[in-house]
């Protein structure tokens, strides 16, 4: 992309298709806590989460966070780039999502009112609002079908 950066569209080893990109220059440095409409959480469901992990953290240098037991869906993997704050997390996929995929989570100021809004635009729920360690979220579709989540912050 002129003036902007390069980028390439890659498949895993699992099958879940990421983007990376190299902005030209410098770019812009992230500087903390992702603001309203903004990627907040990057969330990889693998079809081998300890394979999926040396992938990931081989290719781009991520370090682990916290670790969460969740019962039978197995380990949550928290991860980190540098930054204070995890930007994302891994788990194995549970039975019923047929391919390895990463979801994306969109910080917004109130989950309910953007589910309306996801809805009202032909959008559709897939799961939730769910409450999760510091937050909200709800799994939605695009009018195209595309996957995508919602994310709240509780403040404080």
């Amino acid at each position: 992309l002129p003036e902007v950066g390069r980028f390439a569209t890659i498949a895993d080893p699992f099958g879940a298709v990421f983007a990376a990109f190299a902005p030209q220059g410098e770019g812009t440095a992230y500087d903390g806590m992702p603001r309203v409409g903004d990627i907040s959480w990057n969330e990889l469901m693998a079809g081998d989460l300890d394979k999926a992990w040396s992938f990931y953290s081989d290719l781009f240098g991520w370090t682990k966070g916290e670790a969460m037991d969740m019962g039978p869906m197995g380990i949550y993997q928290t991860f980190h780039t540098g930054q204070e704050h995890p930007m994302g997390g891994m788990m194995n996929k549970p039975p019923e999502v047929p391919v390895s995929a990463w979801m994306h989570y969109i910080r917004v100021d109130d989950v309910e009112a953007a589910v309306d809004r996801v809805k009202q635009n032909g959008g559709q729920l897939m799961h939730g609002p769910m409450e999760v360690p510091g937050g909200k979220v709800a799994a939605c579709t695009d009018p195209q079908g595309a996957w995508f989540a919602l994310h709240w912050v509780a403040e404080g």
